[in-house]
């Protein structure tokens, strides 16, 4: 299904192993990028001239099912690991539960990549294709409990992944969205 098309640039929506996504093309320049924002708003594809410029690894469902990663992940609110499980932020000491189901373990039983790895929590504001460009504006906001435990400061996040040109663009703005839900370490970890 066409969302969005023009003369060089056009927007797809596809299933990737049963979830929507996203196929960014521009024609002219021969790139088409695919992003998937029920596995976290991961960038699954990037193809030009009819080469895979992503490292596959074993899939879209396996990063949606098992977070086994591949293609361009999202990684917040850490992107790389953390040096133990409590840490302190903003003036607030957080403690990281290692049994939690939202926190990722690296070799070494650190917490690594964030909390919002293949999340389903994502949606998308906009995708279309214009004369200049093709886009696709997805946004989650980061206020549940049990993402706070993890990051104690209420904020949306928004993603846009823009191609034009034969480049491929993805901007991430985190916005404020009120005060701390949890302060000084109070509540259960997650």
């Amino acid at each position: 299904m066409v969302v969005g098309q023009s003369t060089s640039y056009r927007i797809d929506t596809a299933h990737v192993t049963g979830l929507r996504a996203s196929v960014l093309h521009d024609d002219a320049a021969d790139v088409h990028a695919t992003w998937v924002p029920g596995a976290g708003t991961l960038g699954a594809s990037l193809v030009h001239r009819g080469h895979e410029l992503l490292w596959q690894g074993a899939g879209v469902g396996a990063y949606a099912e098992e977070r086994a990663f591949m293609g361009v992940p999202f990684l917040h609110p850490w992107a790389n690991r953390l040096d133990g499980y409590h840490y302190r932020a903003g003036g607030h000491d957080v403690t990281v539960d290692p049994a939690s189901p939202l926190v990722l373990l690296d070799e070494h039983s650190l917490p690594i990549h964030g909390v919002l790895t293949a999340s389903r929590r994502w949606s998308v504001r906009e995708a279309v294709a214009g004369s200049d460009r093709a886009q696709l504006i997805a946004w989650l906001d980061f206020a549940a409990p049990e993402l706070l435990d993890a990051f104690p400061f209420p904020h949306r996040v928004e993603m846009e992944v823009r191609l034009s040109g034969g480049t491929l663009e993805v901007h991430t703005i985190v916005h404020a969205i009120g005060s701390l839900a949890r302060v000084g370490g109070g509540g259960p970890a997650i």
